[in-house]
């Protein structure tokens, strides 16, 4: 067995875009791996044959990472295999083509083009479709234009998009997609025998769910304007298709929208008004009675209901939410796990799955066919059926049989408050009892998200390289109810105690933990907490701080999330309440701090700006603390996750290097 490499991470299979096809009897999927040479991903859409089990690539391309089922012998996935259309797009002309690809084996065919670009698809029938594209309330639609005018105006507007950005609404743009101002993402309706749109929503909404039923689509629809900033609540509108007719049944502010669909007939949602734990509040089940308009629920959820766990060895997504009957299926986090559920429209809840993380999920009658990470196993399909869980892929088994992993170990600990907290410990790989051996405390981001028990490719490089890993999900963390994750003003505070109780719990339990050779890190919230770490405490060596928040008041208006999640956290803004902002800002406490850090962020990290980063790494060498700053160039606040090839290599190597300065012998 050889120890995990970093560059063991160009080799693992990404499963995602899990899809039933219209009768359930097959399923497509999406199967992704790094390309080193391209410094990119390449995809290819896989079918599984739920009689047989037999599992089959059915692309070659190497760019099919979209797809959903025409009919039951039809995949459609998107592509640009035109060059023309290629580069017509690349000028600014907005259009998405789908190609027709027959289970049978036969060569894939342009099916459609459709002049938008289309971020979300549903089939209504062979020849329409519902859709999410951009609207552009600022600029003209291209296709709208004579031909000879056309090309002047893309040439035009591409060479002032280089030149120059201007914005007047906030926020203006967003982390992964850039500058946005002026963009909403709108309801249509595609007719490909006419090759028309219809638009469905007003000009200033955005949609970001819906779902199709028959000759009915409910959506969630977000109204702003450019003088008031974007908001994460939205409301429940039918539009018949048939008819014609738009009922809106939930006014467009009330709730933060988790999902809508229809069960037998009847509107459902699931959501949260936020009125008593802010938007992160966890989510009630609904139903909509059309008969008056009102609105009901119909199971009360004071638990997580989406799978928060955390990994970096996920790539796109699936569907995560179902119904199917009388159920609706959907994955949780609980503790250190993200099991699937269901609920029927009496209310009652059922616990389908146990420990490990289910990544999507496919109901197909009595059967589910998930993609799942179990114990230290990478993503793989599995059957679900009668409890219980058949294998049915082995894409990334030669990790097992040929890397040396460490397993980890569930522990439970009180808080200061006598509450007991989860957390896990990876053992160094080839740890011999009574060796001392260096620590790595690592902090997840979030903070409404959790580590679980699953792989984690980072970890187990360093577990491999002689260190404990521990991490744990601390008050704020998902998984549980609404009071336990509930920390917004505290920030820095609770969370920093319960880290503090569980790394001494760790040293305790683990006694071959040397506690001077400690570090500690993270990501997103993670780095925000590491800022704050060190400003509080000398007993770690060193920290890596990662893509994170070090002052509250610069960070007001500056990310994509606008002004809402600083306002949330403080329920004012900075003018009413500075101090507020300041007291839970690591940078205020950086003159403290004594702990080599490094620090690394992406240059194009809309989420947690640049700036950020900057700060803190400024703050430290003015006070003459060992420091390093890594910029990573065309990356967002993604990088760990789905950045490129080359510099997710990087980025290990940076911080398994500064960890290795301080912490070994």
């Amino acid at each position: 067995m050889e120890a995990v490499k970093i560059e063991d991470i160009l080799e693992y299979k990404f499963l995602s875009a899990l899809t039933p096809s219209p009768n359930k009897e097959k399923c497509a999927f999406v199967v992704s791996q790094c390309h080193i040479e391209g410094n990119d991903y390449r995809s290819f859409i896989y079918v599984l044959d739920r009689k047989t089990r037999q599992v089959k690539c059915m692309t070659s391309g190497g760019q099919e990472n979209a797809l959903l089922w025409l009919n039951d012998s039809t995949l459609l996935f998107s592509g640009l295999r035109d060059p023309q259309l290629k580069k017509r797009v690349e000028l600014g002309e907005p259009w998405t083509c789908y190609y027709a690809l027959p289970l049978d084996g036969g060569e894939a065919s342009e099916y459609m083009r459709i002049p938008k670009k289309v971020s979300a698809i549903e089939r209504i029938d062979e020849d329409r479709f519902a859709i999410v594209a951009d609207l552009d309330l600022d600029n003209p639609d291209p296709h709208s234009l004579p031909a000879e005018e056309r090309d002047i105006y893309l040439r035009e507007r591409k060479a002032r998009l280089e030149s120059y950005l201007a914005a007047d609404e906030m926020p203006f743009r967003q982390n992964g997609l850039g500058f946005r101002n002026g963009l909403r993402s709108a309801l249509f309706i595609f007719d490909r025998r006419t090759g028309q749109s219809k638009q469905i929503t007003r000009d200033e909404q955005n949609v970001d769910i819906f779902s199709v039923s028959g000759e009915r689509i409910i959506f969630s629809p977000k109204t702003f304007t450019k003088a008031e900033p974007k908001i994460f609540q939205g409301g429940i509108s039918v539009y018949d298709i048939r008819t014609g007719q738009l009922h809106a049944y939930v006014a467009e502010t009330p709730y933060r929208m988790r999902f809508c669909g229809f069960m037998n007939g009847e509107p459902i949602f699931m959501g949260s008004d936020g009125a008593r734990h802010y938007y992160q509040e966890n989510p009630y089940f609904f139903y909509i009675d059309e008969t008056d308009g009102k609105v009901h629920i119909f199971a009360r959820n004071d638990n997580s209901a989406e799978n928060a766990i955390l990994t970096d060895v996920r790539l796109g997504s699936s569907s995560h939410i179902q119904i199917d009957g009388n159920y609706i299926y959907y994955t949780r986090t609980m503790g250190n796990h993200g099991p699937l559920m269901r609920v029927d429209r009496q209310g009652r809840f059922e616990q389908l799955t146990f420990k490990g993380s289910v990544d999507g999920i496919a109901v197909c009658g009595d059967e589910i066919i998930m993609i799942a990470m179990r114990g230290n196993r990478l993503q793989e399909i599995y059957a679900l059926k009668d409890g219980r869980e058949e294998q049915l892929t082995a894409f990334n088994e030669w990790v097992q049989q040929e890397r040396s992993l460490s397993t980890p170990e569930e522990i439970q600990f009180p808080n200061e408050e006598g509450t007991l907290l989860d957390g896990c410990v990876l053992e160094p790989v080839g740890h011999r009892p009574g060796e001392k051996a260096p620590c790595i405390l690592y902090i997840h981001g979030g903070h409404k998200c959790a580590f679980g028990t699953g792989y984690y490719h980072e970890m187990q490089v360093w577990a491999n390289r002689g260190y404990y890993v521990i991490f744990c999900n601390p008050r704020g963390s998902d998984g549980r109810d609404n009071d336990f994750f509930e920390i917004m003003g505290q920030y820095g505070y609770k969370d920093f105690s319960d880290l503090m109780a569980f790394t001494d719990a760790c040293i305790e339990r683990y006694p071959d933990i040397d506690p001077e050779r400690m570090g500690v890190g993270g990501g997103s919230y993670g780095g925000f907490m590491t800022n704050w770490v060190i400003g509080h405490t000398s007993r770690f060596r060193c920290a890596c701080s990662q893509r994170g928040i070090s002052n509250w008041v610069s960070d007001f208006g500056c990310s994509d999330t606008g002004y809402q999640m600083p306002m949330y956290q403080f329920d004012s803004d900075i003018w009413d309440n500075l101090q507020a902002y300041l007291d839970h800002s690591p940078l205020i406490f950086a003159d403290k701090c004594t702990t080599p850090t490094l620090f690394i962020h992406a240059e194009e990290d809309y989420r947690c700006p640049l700036s950020e980063g900057i700060q803190m790494y400024s703050a430290l060498k003015y006070n003459g603390v060992p420091a390093r700053l890594c910029i990573f160039k065309g990356e967002n606040h993604e990088l760990s996750r789905n950045g490129k090839p080359v510099n997710r290599i990087n980025r290990i190597k940076e911080i398994t290097g500064w960890f290795d300065k301080y912490l070994q012998k």
